[in-house]
C-alpha cells in the first residue's frame, strides 16, 4: 500500500541531507585513511629500526641459529603486535 509521506520536500530536501551527510563523512573518511596509512608506515619503520638495532647483538651470539634473520623479524613483529594491541 502506498502512502503519502507526512513531510513533502521532494528531491531538494534529499540533496540537502545528502550534502550534510557528505560534510560529515568526507572528513571522517579522509582522516581515517590518513591515520591508517600513517600507522602502518610508522609501524613498518619502527620494526625496521628495531631489526637494525638488534642485529649487532644477534651477530655476537656464538650458537648457530637456523634462520636468524627471520627469527629477528618475527621477534620484532611479535613485539610490535603486542605494543599495538595495547595502544588504545
Amino acid at each position: 500500500m502506498l502512502q503519502k509521506p507526512p513531510e513533502t520536500g521532494g528531491l531538494e530536501k534529499f540533496y540537502k541531507r545528502l550534502i550534510f551527510f557528505l560534510y560529515l563523512a568526507i572528513p571522517y573518511v579522509t582522516t581515517y585513511s590518513f591515520t591508517n596509512w600513517f600507522t602502518r608506515m610508522w609501524t613498518f619503520r619502527w620494526r625496521e629500526a628495531i631489526t637494525f638495532s638488534y642485529m649487532p647483538y644477534w651477530r655476537k651470539v656464538d650458537a648457530k641459529v637456523e634462520g636468524a634473520s627471520q627469527r629477528i623479524q618475527e621477534d620484532c613483529r611479535d613485539f610490535a603486535a603486542i605494543v599495538l594491541k595495547y595502544r588504545s
